[in-house]
């Protein structure tokens, strides 16, 4: 047998490998369709707060909502960037997320003036399960999008992808809740950010694995 026989016999079945997108362009796509998941989640079983144009006099609520946005955004560029081999990640883009969070906490932190009972009160954890709700189908989302690729940091990409879905809960739950307490949006809507990122993270990296 002849090798250009045995070359042909080899290749004939294999399929045309598929051109990547770019960490951009995914990112773009996720954004939209994750957007438009927690939009959905949010009008069909919550409501958006009738108040919402007299908050942007507030600028707490201003920078807490900015912060969310950028880990949101940040996060996601991220993971796919961590999931596409040969793409180098700079120092910054990967503590960006971290930072927007640690923005969000301190501008709260610097309200916390108000202890009251109903900040502190445990039907604001109710909260905490709309971020879980709404995080939810853009997390698996991002799950199955990276899963066609080849993330390698596996505790570095699950991280990431926690702060992304989490942060876009998070966001959502804020559109909804009534509350302007510091300690109570803190507790509520930031710290279970961060509970999530280390609690999701041991079965994100699980799924993550080839």
């Amino acid at each position: 047998m002849r090798s250009n026989d045995v070359i042909d016999g080899l290749v004939k079945d294999l399929r045309p490998v598929s051109v990547t997108r770019s960490p951009f362009t995914l990112t773009l796509i996720w954004l939209v369709l994750s957007l438009a998941s927690a939009a959905i989640v949010i009008l069909t079983l919550f409501r958006i707060r009738p108040d919402m144009s007299s908050l942007v006099s507030h600028p707490t609520f201003l920078i807490l909502l900015a912060s969310l946005i950028g880990a949101w955004m940040s996060s996601a560029y991220l993971t796919f960037v961590l999931s596409l081999p040969g793409r180098a990640s700079s120092g910054l883009l990967r503590v960006l997320p971290y930072l927007f969070l640690a923005v969000a906490m301190m501008a709260l932190g610097w309200e916390l003036s108000d202890f009251s009972a109903t900040g502190w009160a445990i039907a604001g954890a109710k909260c905490s399960a709309v971020i879980v709700v709404v995080s939810l189908a853009p997390l698996l989302l991002l799950l199955g999008m990276i899963r066609k690729l080849a993330p390698l940091g596996l505790g570095r990409t699950s991280r990431a992808l926690l702060i992304a879905a989490t942060a876009l809960g998070a966001f959502g739950i804020c559109l909804h809740c009534n509350s302007q307490e510091a300690i109570h949006l803190l507790v509520y809507h930031v710290v279970p950010i961060v509970l999530m990122i280390g609690l999701g993270s041991l079965l994100t990296r699980r799924w993550l694995r080839w």
